[in-house]
């Protein structure tokens, strides 16, 4: 069992997936070179500032990205595959069916 936020344990839940590994299974299925690239927050913050976005939604969305820094997204919830009935799609399946249908 994997230990998830807050105290609540859940068992042996999918693995997320870090940004760089999206990178990289885009790269795989497009063969194009696809990197993530991070800058400081207060930059992020300021680029957003200046092209028109509130500083209320930009300091929100710098939380976010706070959050799955510290790993508060790491853990994949089995509620969703309980809901649907099913297993989830993985991104690679979603990925792979957009690019042949597009």
């Amino acid at each position: 069992m994997r230990r998830a936020g807050r105290g609540r344990r859940r068992p042996d839940p999918s693995p997320s997936l870090s940004y760089d590994e999206v990178a990289a299974l885009a790269t795989d299925l497009t063969g194009r070179t696809i990197t993530r690239t991070t800058v400081p927050d207060d930059q992020f913050r300021e680029q957003l500032v200046c092209q028109g976005v509130p500083s209320e939604v930009a300091d929100q969305l710098l939380g976010i990205f706070a959050a799955g820094r510290a790993g508060e997204f790491a853990t994949v919830d089995p509620t969703l595959a309980s809901l649907l009935g099913r297993e989830p799609l993985t991104l690679g399946t979603v990925l792979r069916e957009q690019l042949s249908a597009g």
